[in-house]
């Protein structure tokens, strides 16, 4: 395997690898604790291998050169890979749990669980392979039995059995028809009911009217807000009490919230504009990732990607969905589109993580060069202005800003967008220290802090070599053509790494002044939730006079128990209509709710870290320092001069030493062979006086033997005798 290594002066590492066999490389960086880089395509790799030199073009389903690939340091990993359609993108993110989630460039999620275990996976990922949000808010569940379930914020249900050809539509009102082709799902998402018009179902397909499900309708005292329940036949179980499918309540503002079997809960606002989907069964049971939709962005965006007019109003980088993953950390997803005419990139990602590090990924329909993906490290998040998200324009007339804010001072979409910077050369506009890839080509350019540029490409065929014909190239700031030549400066050397390792096999790290301003700027970003104690006196050694001292630092990690996208983006927490109370009368009781064994819910985990801070000696301490250098070395070089001081010289000739040690080592010889001689007749005595004293005890057990043997005989006579005398 043949390997090179590139240093970018932001102490990160790119390493690129190939095999000799092989046209394809790999590409592998780490910042950050993190490992991020490109791996060949499917498509790549099979295309590679249809002739010696590959340069087979690839497939117009998979025109990427190369899949964007990333290991977080909490086990977390992210691929940005080809979307649904070309050019879209896909960004997949899983979890260390096992959820897949899935966000496209064009709106469209999926969700699954990779493991088909019982143990740790949540009840409605038992029953089901994988899920998927569109457009609306609308859940499609495809079932392991094989069935398939819509359900939309109306609170309508369709239901697909296996094998079957039709859907079985059910109304929050109860009534239920058989629709042919439900195609078209856009009805419930603009917020009209599906059941509008007699014969006619989703899609305007013809439908067949069955019998009605059972549908209650309620009025709760405490709210005022209308609450009704339907009870589909399908989702009825033989020998239990019935449950209900669906739930819709229906409070004062108009807002609404449909609530299902399996625990998945849509909201919808009162001007039916933006719809929130979020999965909850138990107080601490959340399984999937929470999904925020602006309907009319939304809409817009996908009518300009068909090719039709859009007003100029709604034009401009505008968010379409959100997305917030029931991690831990709660990642976010953010999705774009840009309608505007001068803009090359239409479709955007931004993957925003807990430690503020950020994936963003484009796509660009006419002009490839534009998809790319940018990895920016955690160190360029600004605390003022935020990262790449907080640029894009959002329409959302309850935010304000580009935060969510409150409905006390609601702003329209035209105050929010002209309060917002929203050009993308704005937020691209400084790439120093940012990592892009194309993935259409396969290639890393890189521009660091000291203005070294990096280029790699793990494509042979599209790569521009160097003057020694690699697919890699450095060129250093200081470099300067010609004959003279200016020598490039390292401004920020990366300072060493220091482990102490004791021989019990305990080990500690001296931490780096960066190591250390990289935790604190994660706990001022809000990254880290951390409650720390006040530095105290600490001093490593008693003798020492330099007065160190040491904080407790007590870092919280717990799990969301609430609402996910609420953690996930806190200034939603303002908005009315996501945290509306459920009625009395639609609450499920506490006996449905799954009980998860102790192993599956997330502890609140203390991890305590003790930083130890000692100063750096002044002019004083530095010159007291030097004096006890120069003492010890006096010490040492007097102890090493008296060495030896108490040695007396021998003068006599060597023949004379030699015939000495010769007449020595012949007493020694002699002195060992006498030695050994009287130690064998001592071990010969010890072995006479043995083998006597058992012959003696042999003879005295004989002895004993005859005795009582003459003693028996003599007993034996008399008794004759005495019968013969009595006859």
């Amino acid at each position: 395997m043949l390997s090179v290594k590139l240093f970018p002066s932001d102490h990160g590492l790119a390493v690129l690898s190939r095999l000799q066999s092989s046209p394809i490389a790999w590409l592998s960086c780490y910042k950050d604790n993190h490992v991020f880089g490109l791996r060949a395509s499917p498509a790549a790799v099979k295309a590679a291998g249809k002739g010696k030199g590959g340069g087979k073009e690839l497939s117009v389903e998979s025109p990427l050169v190369a899949h964007f690939i990333t290991e977080f340091e909490d086990g977390v990993r992210l691929t940005v890979a080809e979307g649904r359609t070309a050019p879209r993108v896909a960004m997949t993110l899983t979890s260390p749990t096992g959820l897949v989630t899935a966000v496209h460039s064009d709106g469209f999620i999926t969700m699954r669980y990779l493991t088909t275990a019982k143990v740790g996976v949540p009840s409605a990922a038992k029953e089901e392979l994988a899920r998927a949000v569109s457009s609306g808010g609308v859940v499609t569940r495809h079932l392991r039995s094989g069935a398939t379930e819509i359900l939309t914020a109306d609170g309508s249900i369709l239901f697909r059995s296996p094998g079957s050809g039709h859907y079985v539509l059910t109304s929050p009102d109860g009534s239920r028809r058989r629709v042919v082709a439900p195609s078209e799902l856009t009805r419930s998402s603009s917020g009209k009911s599906p059941n509008k018009g007699k014969g006619a179902g989703h899609g305007g397909e013809e439908s067949e009217e069955l019998l009605p499900a059972e549908s209650t309708l309620e009025i709760d005292p405490e709210t005022s807000a209308s609450v009704r329940t339907t009870f589909a036949a399908h989702s009825l179980k033989c020998g239990s009490s019935a449950q209900p499918s669906a739930t819709l309540v229906t409070y004062l503002d108009g807002s609404t919230l449909a609530r299902f079997k399996d625990g998945t809960v849509i909201r919808m606002d009162p001007s039916k504009g933006f719809v929130l989907v979020e999965w909850k069964k138990g107080p601490q049971s959340i399984a999937f990732a929470s999904v925020w939709y602006d309907l009319a962005v939304d809409r817009v965006a996908r009518r300009h990607a068909r090719g039709e007019k859009v007003p100029v109003s709604s034009g401009g980088e505008r968010v379409r969905c959100r997305v917030a993953t029931p991690d831990p950390d709660c990642s976010t997803i953010v999705c774009s589109y840009n309608t505007r005419v001068t803009s090359e990139v239409r479709g955007k990602l931004v993957l925003t993580r807990p430690g503020k590090t950020e994936v963003v990924a484009t796509d660009a329909p006419t002009n490839p060069e534009a998809c790319l993906v940018h990895y920016r490290p955690r160190s360029l998040w600004d605390v003022e202005k935020g990262g790449a998200a907080k640029d894009l324009v959002v329409a959302d007339p309850l935010e304000t800003a580009g935060s969510f804010g409150s409905e006390d001072n609601p702003m329209n979409a035209t105050e929010a967008a002209a309060s917002v910077e929203k050009t993308k050369s704005e937020v691209f506009e400084d790439s120093t220290g940012v990592y892009v890839f194309n993935l259409y080509e396969g290639r890393l350019s890189m521009k660091d802090t000291e203005h070294n540029v990096i280029t790699a490409s793990v494509n042979p065929e599209k790569a521009e070599r160097n003057d020694k014909g690699a697919t890699y190239d450095v060129d250093l700031a200081g470099k300067v053509e010609g004959d003279s030549r200016a020598e490039a400066v390292v401004n920020d050397p990366m300072p060493p790494r220091l482990f102490v390792i004791a021989r019990c096999g305990d080990a500690k790290e001296l931490l780096r002044p960066s190591d250390l301003e990289d935790y604190r700027r994660q706990i001022k970003l809000g990254a880290l939730t951390v409650l720390s104690s006040s530095p105290e006196a600490f001093t490593v050694d008693p003798m020492d006079k330099f007065k160190g001292r040491q904080t407790v630092l007590h870092q919280v990690i717990e799990r969301p128990a609430t609402s996910v996208f609420s953690t996930a983006f806190p200034s939603s927490r303002g908005v009315a209509w996501m945290h509306h109370p459920v009625p009395v009368c639609a609450r499920a009781a506490p006996e449905t709710f799954p009980i998860a064994p102790p192993a599956v819910v997330a502890p609140r985990i203390l991890v305590r870290r003790v930083l130890h801070e000692v100063p750096s000696l002044d002019h004083a301490g530095r010159e007291r320092l030097a004096d006890d250098l120069a003492q010890c070395n006096l010490f040492r070089r007097a102890r090493r001069m008296g060495d030896g001081r108490f040695k007396v010289d021998d003068d006599r000739p060597k023949a004379e030493m030699d015939a000495e040690a010769h007449v020595r080592h012949k007493l020694k010889k002699a002195t060992s062979a006498y030695e050994a001689r009287i130690k064998a007749a001592r071990q010969r005595a010890k072995d006479s006086e043995a083998r006597i004293a058992r012959m003696a005890e042999q003879a005295a057990e004989e002895a004993e033997a005859g005795s009582s043997g003459a003693g028996a005989t003599a007993s034996e006579s008399s008794s004759e005798e005495e019968e013969e005398e009595e006859e």
